[in-house]
């Protein structure tokens, strides 16, 4: 070998592995997102209307324990409405107003009773139904080093077969997690509350993390 060209670098051995964690947490909270649609032949009649609507839904809600830093307009739309059949242009049949609404309980067991005493005082949709553990630190700690062992696992159960052995962890990189919340419930339009409370279970939240590892092999 020629003293006079430098040796090549040795390319580092390691092993590139994903490991997930999965924690299950009993959901301490609970959000439901209801709306009012009105629709009237006056803007300002709508307008009345929902409100009045809206105010006793507010009014349902907070009796089933929602408090007001709990509650929060999620969506407030006042359009026109044409009808369309015959010939000609569309007639002006009257203006719509939608209102919506989401709600955070903190007593799951007053799910029903606010459900349907929304419905019962105007509530025209229910559009979802959302549970999720309010604090979530403890358990995603708990997922982070299951995500680790998860990867340290496959690394050895990779370097094995290969005569290798696992040496030092060189990086390891968290996943992002998915956006955005799943409903659980849906309903498209519900036009009164029925004499049985509306049954709703909250099952379990899953709280998954997922790391990118890199060890060197030995």
């Amino acid at each position: 070998e020629d003293p006079m060209i430098p040796a090549e670098p040795l390319t580092p051995r390691t092993v590139t592995v994903t490991g997930t964690g999965r924690v299950t947490a009993a959901p301490d909270i609970v959000e439901l997102r209801l709306g009012v649609a009105v629709t009237r032949p006056t803007a300002s009649a709508a307008a009345t209307d929902a409100a009045a609507a809206m105010t006793a839904v507010l009014g349902a809600l907070r009796a089933a324990g929602a408090a007001g830093e709990d509650l929060r307009t999620e969506g407030l739309t006042l359009a026109p409405v044409h009808d369309y059949r015959g010939e000609g242009a569309p007639t002006l049949r009257g203006y719509e107003l939608r209102n919506a609404v989401v709600a955070r309980l903190r007593d799951l067991a007053r799910l029903p009773e606010a459900i349907d005493g929304a419905i019962a005082a105007g509530a025209t949709t229910l559009d979802g139904v959302r549970f999720a553990v309010e604090d979530r630190a403890a358990a995603e700690m708990e997922a982070r080093s299951a995500a680790v062992g998860d990867a340290l696992a496959k690394a050895v159960a990779l370097a094995v077969p290969a005569g290798r052995t696992v040496g030092e962890v060189l990086a390891i990189r968290e996943a992002l997690p998915a956006s955005g919340p799943v409903p659980v419930v849906r309903a498209t339009r519900m036009m009164a509350a029925e004499a049985t409370p509306t049954p709703v279970e909250a099952g379990e939240a899953e709280i998954a993390v997922t790391v990118e590892l890199v060890a060197s092999l030995a």
